[in-house]
């Protein structure tokens, strides 16, 4: 059975940013293009965005990921086992 679940990830930034407000999360998933997102705060009146991005991998069945983030600073980070993680799989990660 195929799992279709989305790749969440969930940033923490610095004490002065802690949502990493400004952070760009890139993912590579083989035979697709790749998916960037960023984190920015609001989303319209009396509203609020959710902290954590969400990523489709289609019909892939359970491929792995690389994923990269860019910091609002300009520091790159990417999880410790990136490139061998599934994609279904949830990374929190910090600056």
């Amino acid at each position: 059975m195929k799992d279709h679940s989305p790749i969440r990830i969930r940033l923490r930034g610095t004490q002065g940013n802690p949502t990493a407000i400004g952070a760009r999360v890139t993912v590579h998933i083989a035979g697709m293009p790749d998916q960037t997102a960023e984190i920015h705060a609001g989303g319209g009146y009396l509203s609020q965005d959710t902290p954590e991005l969400f990523f489709g991998f289609g019909s892939a069945d359970a491929p792995t990921c690389e994923v990269a983030v860019r910091w609002p600073d300009g520091a790159d980070t990417a999880p410790p086992d990136a490139g061998s993680s599934r994609c279904g799989d949830a990374w929190p990660m910090t600056h």
